[in-house]
């Protein structure tokens, strides 16, 4: 077996692995848990307590 026998599997692989990455980071981000979090860096924008320069 050689690399390019190889290199379809590895592919497919390699997508799967990614797709499970992507939809652990929208689970956790969708946790009510970070609701909290979510609220307060939405609201960054909107403060008016820095100083502007």
């Amino acid at each position: 077996m050689d690399l390019v026998s190889l290199y379809p599997a590895i592919k497919s692989l390699w997508t799967v692995w990614l797709v499970l990455i992507f939809a652990i980071l929208v689970l956790r981000a969708l946790r009510p848990s970070r609701k909290q979090a979510f609220a307060r860096a939405a609201a960054i924008p909107l403060r008016d307590d820095e100083r502007r320069e």
